[in-house]
């Protein structure tokens, strides 16, 4: 099954904490050391890292991905 993980890194850069939501495909839990693409998807200045979910992308994705239209990859 598809999640749609959150978490956060301290950024050096900012001096802060900066939130981050990754959406991981359905074989991503148990595959050892196989790697995956990914796409990286930044939000707007007005928008954070709940935009993903917020705007109704990730269903859209796990329908993509059970329908086999696009291969895994991590967002």
């Amino acid at each position: 099954m598809a999640e749609v993980r959150p978490g956060t890194f301290r950024s050096e850069a900012l001096g802060r904490d900066v939130s981050y939501v990754v959406d991981l495909p359905p074989s991503y839990e148990g595959s050892g050391d196989r790697r995956f693409p990914v796409v990286y998807a930044l939000h707007g200045l007005f928008e954070g890292s709940g935009f993903w979910e917020r705007r109704g992308l990730a269903p859209i994705l796990a329908s993509l991905r059970q329908s086999k239209a696009v291969p895994e990859f991590l967002v």
